[in-house]
């Protein structure tokens, strides 16, 4: 999935479900410093095809360090100052081809 950036954003927290669909179980969070990520079953844990699930995006203004991208998010979310979290962007994986385009542009806090 990838989404429009704000031009101050440096980096962004893709929070998610597990295949619930209730936007209170989206716990899991992922850190990238581009606006996109490959939600794919590895990065899931199991296979995507027939699940929704909900995501939401939060920007921040500033990197964040860790040995990976969950450390990152970790970090990013108990010391940084993100912005809102987008609308949700629910996305029916039917197949191995889902595109999720985000109709969402977290900004950033100054």
């Amino acid at each position: 999935m990838s989404w429009a950036a704000d031009t101050k954003a440096k980096s962004w927290i893709v929070h998610h479900d597990l295949g619930t669909g209730k936007p209170e179980d989206a716990t899991i969070m992922h850190y990238v410093e581009k606006p996109e990520l490959v939600f794919n079953d590895e990065l899931f844990g199991s296979a995507l095809a027939g699940k929704i699930i909900n995501f939401y995006i939060q920007a921040f203004n500033e990197t964040f360090e860790g040995k990976d991208e969950i450390e990152k998010a970790e970090n990013a979310n108990t010391t940084g100052y993100g912005s809102e979290w987008s609308t949700v962007i629910k996305v029916e994986f039917a197949s191995t081809e889902s595109v999720a385009i985000a109709d969402a542009t977290p900004t950033a806090k100054k």
